[in-house]
């Protein structure tokens, strides 16, 4: 029964990473793209 609930939290957290990961990924190609699309017109 233990063994499950581990899975699960183990599941949970790689999906959380996860998550994470490819939210850092938007926020910075998105900063990154506004940067260059202001460099280009300024």
């Amino acid at each position: 029964m233990e063994n499950l609930e581990n899975k699960k939290i183990y599941r949970f957290k790689k999906f959380l990473g996860f998550l994470g990961f490819v939210f850092d990924n938007i926020v910075f190609f998105h900063f990154f793209g506004f940067y260059c699309f202001f460099s280009f017109f300024l």
